[in-house]
């Protein structure tokens, strides 16, 4: 008879245990944004790696959680590996958790460079008008990699024309780094005034 009630108080605690919802738990990647500088960047792990939940203390373990980047894109964290929650006793207890993650990024920015060619103008004397000078704002480049630039444009006869610039980077820069805007000047030669004299 007792034995009989024993084993039927088994069987309904392993049902409540069957049944028992899982908490829900959302672990949430760290996130890292940089703008590219020539070094690797790294970033791991969870900013809740050690939580509460009714008033018991939960720590998240793995083998392995991490993503490195040196050039421009966006790196995301794979899955964690051997991803497990520990209870304050040391216990695995991850079966009781529905767990969520929202994975990690690391985000690594272009440089931005303004390319900004010189503009002016002059009276026409039969030569040609050219400008050279051309500005490097923004972010620049990095110590050891450099851009290359000139300014195209030359005018003759009186008129405008669009001080163009062209560049280029040198074989061991990765041009995806860098955004590239170009601020074009103005070249302008102006019809040449004669001046009279009277009496």
């Amino acid at each position: 008879m007792l034995g009989d009630i024993s084993r039927k108080l088994k069987l309904i605690v392993r049902k409540n245990e069957v049944d028992k919802e899982k908490q829900p738990l959302k672990l949430v990647g760290k996130q890292l944004k940089v703008k590219y500088d020539g070094e690797t960047h790294e970033i791991g792990g969870f900013i809740n790696e050690v939580f509460h939940a009714n008033n018991k203390r939960y720590k998240v373990t793995y083998n392995s959680y991490l993503v490195r980047g040196k050039d421009v894109s966006i790196y995301t964290l794979e899955e964690p590996k051997n991803l497990r929650i520990i209870n304050s006793r040391g216990k695995d207890v991850t079966d009781e958790f529905d767990i969520e993650i929202v994975p990690g990024e690391l985000v690594i920015d272009k440089r931005e460079i303004i390319l900004r060619s010189a503009s002016g103008s002059r009276e026409y004397d039969g030569s040609n008008f050219e400008l050279h000078d051309i500005e490097i704002l923004g972010d620049g480049c990095i110590e050891g990699e450099e851009i290359n630039c000139s300014c195209k444009g030359s005018i003759l006869v009186p008129g405008k024309c669009t001080n163009s610039i062209v560049y280029s980077f040198s074989s061991t820069v990765n041009p995806k780094n860098y955004n590239i805007k170009l601020q074009e000047g103005t070249l302008e030669i102006l019809d040449r005034i004669f001046h009279t004299s009277l009496g």
